[in-house]
């Protein structure tokens, strides 16, 4: 195939993909209800996707949900797209200081903070990773 028939084939998936976002996409159980428990208490939500930001948008408007987040990066957002950091660094940055100091504070101890649960005193925080194979790992906590 050539670079042109490739490029044309993407544009084309590109545009069916876009007309069809959101005909068979819902959200993994019990999501709705994490988005709005966090948006009560306040907690800044933002997005980190493969999809390119508009697509994401768009799906997350369909949903209902796009004015929950405060930011949402899609893959053309950043250079290095997930799963480099850049993604995160750069969401993080999107949503305020506050939070990239917070993720600064998270990686002095790892993943091994994830695992157990545990917080730098006083950070109201919280993780959850969704991906395609259905794995997810959740971890959150109150002042």
């Amino acid at each position: 195939m050539t670079t042109e028939a490739l490029d044309e084939a993407h544009d084309q998936f590109l545009a069916h993909y876009a007309s069809n976002i959101c005909k068979t996409s819902t959200m993994y159980p019990g999501v709705q209800s994490v988005i709005e428990e966090f948006g009560k208490a306040g907690i800044k939500m933002g997005v980190c996707t493969n999809k390119t930001e508009v697509l994401a948008v768009d799906l997350l408007t369909q949903l209902g949900v796009a004015s929950a987040f405060a930011t949402i990066c899609g893959s053309d957002t950043v250079t290095h797209k997930k799963p480099h950091p850049d993604h995160v660094l750069t969401a993080l940055k999107r949503m305020g200081a506050e939070a990239v100091e917070q993720l600064a504070g998270w990686r002095q101890s790892g993943r091994c903070a994830v695992r157990s649960g545990s917080r730098p005193a006083g950070h109201r925080d919280a993780l959850w990773i969704y991906s395609h194979t259905h794995r997810s790992t959740r971890s959150g906590s109150g002042p």
